[in-house]
């Protein structure tokens, strides 16, 4: 049974005093109008093209439980419907007394990227745990997921992501994990956080707010000293390729379909050993910070390398499949930043045959994007690509810094029509973009 599944829970959570003759069950959580049924609890959000609490009296006479939202045509306070300036505060400080009431670990995932992989991997390979429901990872998807919890999971994996300095902090303050994960600080939403350092520092928001005594797993990277500057209450563990780390990367045998890796662990003196359909080195670093957790909640070896090897991956996150005219496509489309670009095309180099690059432009890196976009033309050429297509006003540096055999077209029909004409039986293609660039359409096509 979830947590929050009445109406006085709700009541509670904020404060409010509610009779218990009023109370009413609720079944499901909502946040459009348009899908309200009976039980439900409808919180009446703003958006950027209408305001949801509007809509209050259409969703009670719709059958909700209770609605929480910011019209001041009701009464301020009833059994129906609950007055809140801001239905978002009211979602958070919600989801924040239903983090007080439930007893099992929450971990925290945060990060440029790998997060909603590791937060996958977590959930797939540890027993009972619930994870944030699909990418509901800012300040009204990750109060929405909190309230799906139920007492039944012994564990909670929430991912976190930030837009701007100060969301991990309002994110992580909601949850307070026992264990914090930091997967990578890479160059992504510059135009918001400014540099490196911004996003360094957003990211690591997470860390005052582990629960003392928990811990932290981080990458053994330039900023480990940083980070592990920042609390003495709580335990760190290190993880990646790096000699010192805690749970050091070892011995990686890529090939086509499957990598079979180890990881030593500093603490147990002790090596274990995976096997993998996950691509790329960044994914064995993802699957490595899902062991340190399994490790300390499950302590499973046997259990977590079963799973892993029956684990699969969203299926725009550098997954294989067969293509046009028979060829092999990665399909990495889910989102773009300049390291996981680099660590895509890596992935691609791996493969021994022709190998084209289809790439859409990466958004939201502010002034550093014109530099970004040719290091990637760059990086292609030196990696030996054979063939870089750009898609995406940007791209036209790219596929000008790439050079010879650099084609750019701003016609998805014509790139299409290019596609289907060129790609012959054993070629190796990778389509990589950020979400509004929606390179996925010219796989679906």
């Amino acid at each position: 049974m979830k947590i929050l599944n009445d109406r006085s829970s709700v009541f509670r959570y904020l404060e409010i005093p509610l009779s218990e003759k009023a109370n009413k069950k609720i079944s499901k959580i909502v946040i459009d109008s348009r899908n309200v049924k009976e039980d439900c609890l409808f919180f009446g959000l703003e958006g950027k093209n209408t305001n949801g609490s509007l809509f209050a009296e259409e969703a009670l006479q719709n059958g909700a439980s209770l609605v929480v939202s910011s019209n001041k045509s009701f009464a301020m306070d009833s059994p129906n419907h609950i007055f809140h300036e801001s239905p978002i505060d009211a979602m958070a400080k919600i989801a924040s007394g239903i983090i007080d009431d439930f007893t099992g670990n929450i971990i925290g995932v945060t990060g440029s990227s790998g997060k909603t992989t590791v937060k996958n991997l977590i959930q797939h390979t540890l027993n009972d745990c619930f994870g944030t429901i699909g990418n509901y990872n800012n300040e009204i998807g990750l109060p929405f997921s909190v309230m799906n919890l139920s007492q039944n999971h012994k564990t909670a994996v929430f991912e976190l992501a930030a837009g701007k300095p100060k969301d991990i902090d309002f994110l992580a303050k909601i949850v307070r994990p026992h264990f914090g994960i930091i997967t990578s600080i890479g160059h992504a939403h510059l135009k918001q956080m400014k540099s490196i350092e911004g996003v360094l520092k957003t990211k690591s928001e997470i860390i005052p707010n582990i629960r003392e005594g928990g811990f932290l797993l981080i990458p053994h990277i330039e900023y480990v000293d940083y980070w592990k500057s920042i609390r003495n209450d709580i335990t760190v563990f290190t993880f990646g390729d790096h000699p010192d780390s805690d749970y050091k990367i070892s011995m990686i045998e890529p090939s086509e379909k499957l990598i079979n890796f180890s990881v030593y662990v500093k603490e147990y003196g002790q090596t274990f050993d995976f096997v993998t359909d996950l691509l790329g080195m960044h994914n064995i670093q993802n699957i490595t910070a899902a062991f340190i957790c399994s490790q300390l909640i499950d302590n499973d070896y046997l259990a977590f390398q079963k799973r892993l090897e029956a684990f699969k991956n969203n299926e725009n996150r550098l997954s294989v499949s067969r293509w046009i005219n028979g060829s092999t496509v990665i399909n990495d489309t889910y989102n773009a930043n300049p390291e996981s670009t680099v660590a895509g095309i890596k992935v691609l180099c791996d493969f021994p045959k022709r190998k084209i690059m289809i790439f859409g432009d990466m958004l939201e890196l502010g002034t550093l994007s014109d530099d970004f976009h040719k290091m990637i033309g760059n990086f292609a050429k030196d990696s030996n690509v054979d063939l870089f297509i750009g898609f995406g006003n940007k791209t036209k540096l790219s596929v000008k810094a790439y050079g010879k055999n650099g084609l750019f077209f701003n016609d998805a029909k014509k790139l299409n029509q290019f596609l289907a004409r060129e790609i012959k039986k054993d070629d190796i293609i990778y389509i990589k973009g950020s979400r509004g660039m929606k390179m996925e359409r010219f796989i679906e096509e």
